[in-house]
């Protein structure tokens, strides 16, 4: 699966432009109470923070890397972004789109190894879920704007995907319970978009 900066390359690539107001709302991260919710909205700002660096939005880049590293510090993940000073070397480099790309780059790498060596991979899962689920929803609202053909194929080519993500979460409902839940939801989307194709 490909990771949320990835998404927003393929999209910017394909001619997505900035949108203000497309993001998520920047709440504050305590109100998440669940393990699934923390780690859908890290999904989620993880996504918004990518496309937001990948637009030179730097100050709306900056407070999604605060909102991600203050849920990471929720899921018990505080290590993740103390490790190489990923948050200092982020604020160092505002401005420069190549260096913040590959911070984030790294900060994701970090993250799955962390996640796999203490056997969390039900949150990998979960965060890429809800990062996928933000890009499709920024690329949409860009696309409803614009109505930009090539940005329409890599949303249709983006929605391939879902199938996979279904199945690796289905892979890890024995290790959160909520996860159920949060699949059938998919399915459903599944399920409107095979009957849209056919």
């Amino acid at each position: 699966l490909p990771s949320p900066l990835q998404i927003a390359s393929i999209f910017k690539k394909s001619g997505l432009k900035y949108k203000d107001g497309v993001t998520s709302s920047q709440r504050d991260p305590a109100k998440y109470t669940t393990n699934l919710n923390k780690a859908l909205n890290l999904g989620v700002y993880s996504a918004d923070l990518s496309y937001t660096v990948l637009n030179k939005q730097n100050q709306e880049a900056m407070t999604f890397m605060k909102l991600s590293r203050s849920l990471a510090d929720n899921l018990g993940m505080s290590s993740v972004f103390e490790q190489g000073d990923l948050s200092k070397r982020f604020e160092k480099n505002l401005g420069n789109e190549d260096s913040l790309a590959y911070i984030i780059a790294e900060l994701q790498m970090v993250t799955d190894m962390y996640l796999d060596e203490n056997d969390q991979q039900q949150i990998t899962s979960i965060v890429f879920a809800g990062a996928w689920i933000e890009s499709m929803y920024i690329g949409s609202k860009v696309f409803e704007k614009g109505k930009d053909k090539s940005l329409n194929t890599k949303l249709a080519e983006q929605m391939t995907i879902l199938g996979s993500i279904i199945n690796v979460l289905k892979s890890q409902e024995k290790k959160d319970a909520a996860i159920s839940g949060f699949v059938a939801d998919l399915e459903c989307i599944k399920a409107i978009n095979d009957v849209r194709l056919s």
